[in-house]
């Protein structure tokens, strides 16, 4: 007894580590959560089985001809490859523990100033605990990593002024671009930290003269110089993808889409009420509580110039867009933790942690529920050639909300061929049902064409808004899978002459038109 309480006591530090490594792991671990997951998986199929991305759409019916630029295609074709390796999605969702070990142990906590692991590690569950409900096996994690590399490598630089560690951005953001549509959130960051830089050394207003500016140009010519030439070569390695500037032009019509900011759950602003957010706002409120205890305490312990407007600008962005939370913490973390002392960041960290496993008593240990029926169904069809993929039994591949039953229903039965479909499902429908083609899905939000908005008529008809019958009759929809809650679902209940109820379970409703 004597010997087990030396050996505790003279490795307490060793042990509360590897309790916080376990935790994190434990955070970190989640069976894939992703709606769009199943339209990931099916497109990586068809870039290694032909050999070719496709440039038009190939999974709807609605909007065969439309230009589909997939900013993703790197990652679609690496999960499949992945995904059929490791006969499920056990290996990817190692592969994202691994990433999320590399964005909040590693690289977070040496732009903190690289403290010593127990307070890497909480600094580590306090970033991953606000983030959690955006991660997972999702491609804009990358985005998290890309983030922090261009930040990484700034900091580099500042310490060595060694110019090599800046021209590492040019691969980064040409990697970057062909795998995630967020790059343009590096070049905000970037352009900012080089702004500063330069303005650090700019005149103040009282010593500014024509003499002075020219006397400040003449020796900061060569570090500007340099800045924009990084700038402008790191901005067209971006254009070296398959779509060229077309992948530009389509995240522009993505920003500006007014229908995902108000409808797409993490598109919509941070409203205090909203679900993933509730941690965000507790986050906030511990942050200000922290720095303002700290300057009431030592008035002169205040932010740069340069991290209150980084502060404010990602704060505004992470309230404008949910998705955008991830690249505030980021940002203000690193600003905590160097203002106050390593011990009194503990106690508030740790409190997210344990908070957390007490409010989410299964966060970190969520398991799927919802199976996917006749799971040896696992050829693919594609027009330009197939893969054969390994039977792997109950293979669970999607945590998400999926109507299994009615999935199996589905390949059962004969049914139409202009299906309306539940917004959510439609990544599933794209994996699990290859022969149906899906009215919408998950990368379908701002699509538009002719005139025709996919997203805004679904809108009508989902929620049987005023048109929604010239909108069926429009598009010649002859069944339907959606919600039993959902309005359409009601309405259509209401007309049994002209749509027959053929499935329904708990979670689901199947309704053909008659004579069909």
């Amino acid at each position: 007894m004597i010997a087990v309480k030396n050996f505790f006591s003279s490795h307490e530090t060793a042990i509360r580590i590897i309790f916080l490594i376990l935790i994190f792991f434990l955070f970190a671990y989640r069976p894939v959560n992703d709606p769009d997951f199943g339209w990931h998986l099916a497109a990586g199929n068809i870039e290694i089985a032909s050999g070719a991305i496709p440039k038009l759409d190939l999974f709807s019916w609605t909007m065969p001809e439309y230009q589909w630029v997939n900013h993703e295609y790197l990652a679609d074709a690496f999960y499949f490859a992945l995904y059929r390796l490791g006969h499920g999605t056990l290996i990817l969702l190692l592969l994202y523990v691994a990433v999320g070990f590399l964005i909040f142990v590693v690289l977070l906590p040496r732009l903190c100033g690289n403290p010593d692991w127990e307070d890497r590690m909480l600094i580590a569950l306090s970033a991953l605990f606000v983030s959690r409900p955006f991660f997972g096996v999702r491609t804009q994690v990358l985005g998290w990593l890309g983030f922090l590399l261009v930040w990484f490598l700034w900091e580099r630089y500042l310490a060595t002024r060694e110019k090599k560690w800046l021209w590492f951005l040019l691969p980064l953001f040409l990697l970057w671009a062909n795998v995630h549509a967020s790059f343009p959130i590096g070049f905000v960051l970037l352009g900012l930290l080089m702004f500063f830089d330069v303005a650090d050394s700019f005149p103040g207003a009282s010593q500014a003269s024509y003499a002075s500016l020219r006397l400040w140009f003449a020796r900061e010519k060569e570090k500007i110089c340099f800045f924009a030439l990084i700038g402008v070569a790191s901005l067209a390695a971006t254009f070296i993808n398959p779509f060229g500037y077309h992948l530009h032009l389509d995240l522009i019509r993505t920003i500006q889409s007014p229908l995902m900011k108000s409808f797409i759950a993490e598109w919509v602003p941070a409203a205090i009420n909203a679900k993933n957010a509730a941690v965000f706002y507790a986050y906030l409120f511990s942050f200000f509580l922290i720095i303002f205890h700290k300057i009431g305490i030592d008035k002169k312990e205040n932010f740069s110039f340069r991290d209150t407007v980084l502060f404010l600008l990602f704060l505004g962005a992470a309230l404008s867009s949910q998705r955008l939370i991830p690249f505030f913490v980021l940002v203000s973390l690193p600003m905590l933790y160097k203002k106050i002392s390593s011990n009194k960041l503990m106690v508030p960290a740790l409190a997210f942690v344990l908070a957390g496993a007490m409010i989410f008593p299964n966060i970190a240990l969520n398991r799927n529920k919802t199976e996917i029926k006749n799971p040896d169904d696992v050829i693919y069809e594609t027009p330009r050639g197939t893969i054969d993929l390994p039977q792997w039994g109950n293979q669970k591949y999607f945590s998400a909300d999926v109507p299994a039953e009615a999935f199996g229903y589905t390949k059962t039965h004969l049914l139409p061929d202009r299906v309306f479909n539940d917004y959510n499902w439609g990544g599933a429908m794209i994996w699990e049902l290859p022969n149906v083609k899906t009215f919408i899905d998950g990368r379908m939000p701002y699509w538009e064409m002719n005139g025709k908005n996919i997203f805004r008529d679904y809108i009508i008809i989902e929620s049987a808004r005023p048109g929604w019958h010239e909108k069926i009759q429009e598009y010649g929809i002859n069944w339907f899978l959606v919600r039993p809650n959902s309005a359409i679902a009601a309405a259509l209940l209401l007309e049994p002459q002209e749509w027959e109820k053929r499935f329904e379970d708990a979670g689901s409703i199947i309704f053909v038109k008659n004579g069909m």
